[in-house]
């Protein structure tokens, strides 16, 4: 199938040199960016977890910003029960 494309030159300039920072065609890379972000693509949803999985195993667990997160929730709610009471972490939460 040959599809033709009018691109704004900003996109173009974008493509091309994306292409040519992976040392192939323009036309090779294009179809490369349809095939890996059209669905049906489970290689590149199993590969973006897996890069999400390796970057997470290398950190620490963000402790402190899901404190921050569960406290702020609680604070802001409308209610007087929170969702996250302290009691409860690690048990269900």
């Amino acid at each position: 199938m040959t599809l033709i494309l009018n691109l704004p030159a900003d996109l173009e300039n974008r493509l091309a040199t994306e292409a040519e920072r992976h040392r192939v065609t323009v036309d090779a890379y294009a179809l490369d960016l349809l095939r890996s972000q059209l669905p049906g693509n489970p290689e590149s949803a199993i590969a973006l977890l897996q890069r999400w999985m390796n970057e997470s195993s290398d950190q620490e667990p963000a402790n402190d910003d899901a404190d921050w997160l569960t406290s702020a929730i609680d604070r802001d709610r409308p209610g007087q029960r929170p969702l996250f009471p302290s009691s409860l972490k690690g048990v269900t939460w």
